[in-house]
């Protein structure tokens, strides 16, 4: 059996306990409105997701949905859906790792990466050679084209595992390195840095570098966890998008404000 499964029959299981409770106490109501929920799951499927894949991930049953999203046999699309299917289908939305191979999903966090990934030396070219995709691949993605899920995935592992690894120092040549970054700076691109795992896929998120503490703060907070992880001053002030001599204006700042306060 497998994860997935499992997760499917444990909901339904407590499912079952809370309506029987439900029951006796005079509180079940087994039916609720409709149109939140269709509206919920057609956003679903703006998103990239099929009935068939929702009802896979959800255990709701294909027939349910297209009944509720388009009526049967002559039938309008119902007033009301069955509350334990409403509450499912409501909780869910969908992570990276639900949508089929093939979805075309928004490209947000898909571009987002790819920048901040330049913001480390990595140009797309390197991105292809270390995994299944072309070059082509990257030189097609732009705002507004979407992508498919199983390259949305592979440049999130790349991401994941590369994000806070210079190129140079991962066998890429200095000069692509170096190119990259000027790409990067040139189009004002973020460094991971910026991005909350959590919420780059957002289009509505915002790079965040620590604007709610005074910018010399945050620079050298930023630049005390780059050194850290192996970084130079001259990358670091790349990755932070400023000039070498304005990061350190920013660490000497730091150190007299934090002198000062000791």
């Amino acid at each position: 059996m497998t994860s997935d499964s499992y997760a499917i029959r444990t909901a339904r299981s407590r499912w079952r306990q809370r309506r029987t409770a439900l029951i006796q106490q005079g509180q079940w109501q087994p039916y609720t409105p409709a149109q939140p929920v269709r509206d919920h799951v057609n956003a679903l499927r703006a998103a990239g997701m099929s009935p068939a894949r929702i009802s896979e991930r959800t255990g709701v049953g294909v027939g349910t949905l297209n009944y509720l999203l388009f009526g049967d046999d002559g039938y309008p699309v119902p007033a009301q859906i069955r509350t334990e299917s409403a509450r499912t289908l409501m909780a869910f939305w969908p992570t990276l790792d639900d949508f089929a191979d093939g979805a075309r999903i928004d490209e947000t966090g898909t571009l987002r990466r790819i920048q901040a990934l330049a913001t480390m030396g990595w140009l797309p070219a390197e991105i292809a050679k270390r995994t299944p995709l072309s070059k082509h691949t990257f030189f097609n993605m732009r705002p507004g084209r979407r992508v498919t899920a199983a390259v949305a995935r592979i440049v999130r592992d790349f991401y994941q595992e590369y994000a806070d690894k210079p190129a140079e120092n991962c066998g890429v040549r200095l000069r692509s390195a170096r190119y990259a970054r000027t790409w990067a700076t040139k189009n004002s691109y973020h460094a991971p840095i910026a991005w909350d795992d959590d919420t780059i896929e957002d289009p509505a998120a915002e790079p965040n570098y620590g604007e709610t503490v005074p910018r010399y703060v945050a620079i050298a907070e930023n630049c005390a966890e780059l050194e850290r992880l192996g970084h130079d001053r001259q990358q670091i002030a790349e990755r932070l998008g400023i000039t070498r001599d304005g990061l350190q204006r920013a660490l000497s700042l730091y150190r007299q404000k934090t002198a000062a306060a000791a």
